[in-house]
């Protein structure tokens, strides 16, 4: 009697068990970035703003350049203006605090490379890949 309860749990085992879903599907390693893509208007600089603390850091006129308050010190960004269909292509230089109506501060020359009307400075702001592939050269096999 002990024995045939013994088999019977055993096959009622194997039998529940080689039921089971298995997964077969291989999953990635790497985990795919989410790049930072938005619309809605720019903050234009000038000297006035820093002085009115409606942005906490200054910032150069002279030069392309871009502040964001998510985005890292050296983040490359393509900010395109719809109106004219412009884009430039620059890199983060600092990481400031500003209004949340805002997406991106621009410079001022930034912004008349892009020809934003200034009343509504519009934009498009998509974080660009960086590596998107890598090729060796050359290689030796032993």
């Amino acid at each position: 009697m002990k024995l045939t309860n013994i088999i019977i749990t055993l096959i009622s085992v194997v039998l529940l068990y080689s039921c089971a879903d298995y997964k077969t599907q291989q999953t990635r390693d790497g985990v795919e970035k989410n790049y930072y893509s938005s619309k809605g208007f720019a903050l234009v600089y000038n000297e006035d703003l820093y002085y009115q603390k409606v942005v906490n850091k200054k910032f150069s006129d002279e030069k392309y350049g871009a502040m964001h308050n998510l985005l890292k010190v050296n983040t490359s960004v393509k900010i395109i203006n719809p109106s004219n269909s412009k884009f430039l292509d620059i890199k983060i230089s600092k990481k400031a605090n500003y209004p949340k109506i805002f997406n991106i501060v621009l410079s001022r020359s930034a912004a008349f490379a892009l020809e934003l009307d200034m009343e509504n400075p519009y934009v498009e702001v998509f974080e660009t890949k960086k590596n998107k592939t890598f090729v060796a050269k050359e290689s030796n096999t032993f």
